[in-house]
C-alpha cells in the first residue's frame, strides 16, 4: 500500500492506532488476567498496589499504541513490508520498550528478579510483534 495523499495518510495511521488499541487491550488483557496471580505477584508482589492506577495506564497504552503505529505500522504501509519483516520490527520495539523499563528497574530497585525481566521483555517482544502485524494486515484489509 503506498499512500500518496496526506488526508489519506493520516485517516490510515489513525485506523491502524484503533486497531493496534483495541488488540492491545484485548491481548494484553488476557496476558495480565492469566499472568498476574501466576506470576507478577508471586515474584513482585510487594512492589504492587492494591489497586491500578487507570490514568497512568491509559497513557502508557495510548503512548504505545501511538508510537508502535507511528515507527513501525506506518512505515510498513508506506512502503509496503512483508509481513515477517512487520513482525520483526515489531518485536524489536517491544524489546526496546518493556527492556528500557525492566532493565531500569533491575538496575535501580532492590530484589527486583531477573526472571520478570526476562519474561516481560519476552512478552513485550511477542505483543508488539503482533500487534504490528494485526494492524498492518486489518489496515491493508480496508485501505
Amino acid at each position: 500500500m503506498n499512500i500518496k495523499n496526506e488526508t489519506i495518510e493520516l485517516k490510515v495511521y489513525l485506523f491502524s492506532f484503533f486497531i493496534i488499541m483495541i488488540s492491545m487491550l484485548v491481548i494484553d488483557g488476557i496476558w495480565l488476567a492469566v499472568m498476574f496471580k501466576r506470576f507478577y505477584a508471586h515474584q513482585i508482589g510487594s512492589l504492587l498496589k492494591e489497586s491500578v492506577s487507570l490514568l497512568p495506564a491509559l497513557l502508557f497504552y495510548v503512548l504505545y499504541g501511538v508510537a508502535l503505529s507511528a515507527l513501525v505500522v506506518a512505515p510498513a504501509l508506506k512502503h509496503n513490508t512483508g509481513y515477517l519483516e512487520v513482525l520483526m520490527l515489531g518485536a524489536l520495539f517491544g524489546m526496546v520498550t518493556y527492556g528500557t523499563y525492566d532493565l531500569s528497574n533491575l538496575a535501580t530497585l532492590k530484589n527486583w528478579p531477573w526472571i520478570v525481566t526476562v519474561v516481560d521483555i519476552a512478552w513485550g517482544s511477542v505483543l508488539a510483534g503482533l500487534l504490528s502485524v494485526i494492524a498492518t494486515f486489518t489496515t491493508r484489509i480496508f485501505w
